[in-house]
C-alpha cells in the first residue's frame, strides 16, 4: 500500500488497521461501513459454521 510505504519512508511508524475482514476476499472498494459487496467481512458466526461442518 502506497500510503504505508510512504509513511514508512519518512520515518513514521504506520500499521494496517485491524478489522474483521477476509483480505483476500477484499476488493478495496471503501464500502465496509455499509455492506460488503464481496462478502469479504467475518464474524464470529463464521466459526461456527466450521465447527458445524466439522
Amino acid at each position: 500500500m502506497k500510503f504505508i510505504e510512504a509513511a514508512k519512508s519518512i520515518g513514521l511508524p504506520v500499521i494496517k488497521m485491524p478489522k474483521f475482514i477476509r483480505e483476500e476476499d477484499c476488493i478495496q472498494c471503501g464500502k465496509c461501513a455499509w455492506c460488503c459487496p464481496n462478502n469479504a467481512k467475518w464474524s464470529s458466526q463464521d466459526f461456527i459454521k466450521i465447527a458445524i461442518e466439522n
